[in-house]
């Protein structure tokens, strides 16, 4: 068994937020390996950019909000143990310029995110962070 550790952010753009369509055909959230000694919000801000173009100063992250998926997959005959930590974001841009990782992107609004979202730990991690905006508005 192998574990590995991501990180993503979930982001925002006023009641907008943004999803990624991977190669494989789902929708998910901004995210990637952690790489060397990064932070955890070092590796989140990096796949940002690398994915999407959006850069750290076009991002404000929320310093009160951090939450965790788990969950397990097949790669080869070898099982992953997988942790990705996620971050809260609000963009001062909506331009993106998607990766070769991903097929498009899209800003929905949060019920079409929510119906968008693939699979079920990001659709829990997405109404932690909808609940924690509620809670500070």
């Amino acid at each position: 068994m192998v574990s590995e550790k991501s990180a993503g952010i979930l982001l925002h753009y006023g009641e907008y937020w943004l999803l990624l369509q991977h190669g494989a055909g789902h929708w998910s959230f901004p995210k990637g390996h952690v790489e060397g000694k990064e932070s955890e919000r070092e590796t989140a801000l990096r796949e940002l950019e690398e994915e999407t173009g959006i850069c750290a100063a076009e991002v404000m992250l929320d310093d009160d909000f951090r939450a965790e998926t788990h969950y397990s997959f097949k790669r080869g005959s070898e099982r992953v143990d997988k942790t990705v930590a996620f971050f809260l974001g609000e963009s001062i841009t909506k331009k993106v310029r998607v990766s070769f990782e991903h097929q498009t992107y899209n800003w929905l609004p949060k019920d079409h995110t929510l119906n968008k979202i693939t699979f079920k730990t990001d659709q829990d991690v997405f109404k932690k962070a909808v609940e924690h905006l509620e809670k500070k508005q």
